[in-house]
């Protein structure tokens, strides 16, 4: 169980960091058009 639960916050915390890299591709350029206006 504790294993399990351990893979679980594991897994997670991989997802939630390629989601968050994703996201700042997505965002990136558009918070550089916004600073340059």
């Amino acid at each position: 169980m504790t294993v399990g639960k351990g893979a679980i916050v594991r897994a997670g915390a991989v997802i939630g960091h390629d989601a968050s890299i994703a996201a700042g591709r997505v965002l990136e350029p558009q918070a550089r058009i916004a600073a340059g206006d």
